[in-house]
């Protein structure tokens, strides 16, 4: 039997099948399941709002197709997990030549999710990736109280480098990147037949995209 495909969300978007896998690396963040399962429980009440937070460096900028097509439905299908409804409309103010916007996603609830995304830092700054949910009663978030970064995981030094590693599954090894870390256990996931197959929410989430840069 043939192994299933990977796709982006564009292309899950565009495709007639449904033998494959949409590529959501976002499903499998610790902190999102972590939000997704405290949100259902209610230990803070309904949720209101979200707001998430993308930002890296310069040299790590990708290309605008896959800042507009692949990085944001990433995230758009994030605030949709913690929102648990359907994404509704999408308005998105975008810097003309740069790899940096903000969208406003409504959900079908009501729930609004901001959207902040930024590759635009200094090449010296360390990627930062933030989701704040706010709820009737509280806030759930991985955000500082102050300063841009929090310091997680191990150092690893010697005389020509500095490098902070985290580790989450000893199966997968030690990242610099947390989102390399969501990639890396989604294919974990989809070889131990975890991770499910088809579209997913692609076809709403890039068509709310088009929508909103028409």
């Amino acid at each position: 039997m043939n192994e299933k495909r990977l796709l982006t969300p564009l292309d899950a978007a565009a495709s007639e099948a449904d033998d494959f896998y949409a590529s959501y690396p976002l499903r499998e963040w610790t902190l999102l399941k972590k939000m997704k399962e405290m949100t259902a429980s209610k230990i803070c009440g309904d949720i209101c709002s979200t707001r998430i937070t993308w930002q890296r460096a310069k040299k790590l900028a990708s290309t605008e197709e896959v800042f507009l097509f692949q990085t944001l439905p990433w995230l758009l299908d994030a605030a949709w997990i913690l929102a648990d409804s359907p994404l509704k409309q999408v308005h998105i103010e975008q810097v003309p030549g740069r790899n940096n916007l903000f969208a406003l996603a409504m959900f079908e609830n009501g729930t609004a999710s901001e959207i902040e995304m930024n590759e635009c830092l200094p090449d010296s700054m360390p990627s930062t990736y933030f989701i704040k949910a706010n709820y009737t009663n509280g806030h759930l978030t991985n955000q500082p109280l102050v300063g841009h970064f929090n310091e997680e995981g191990s150092i690893l030094a010697d005389d020509e480098s500095c490098k902070k590693l985290i580790v989450e599954n000893p199966e997968l090894g030690a990242f610099e990147d947390q989102i390399d870390i969501c990639v890396e256990s989604m294919k974990y996931q989809i070889k131990e037949g975890k991770y499910p197959t088809g579209p997913l929410n692609s076809k709403t989430i890039i068509g709310r995209i088009m929508e909103a840069l028409s």
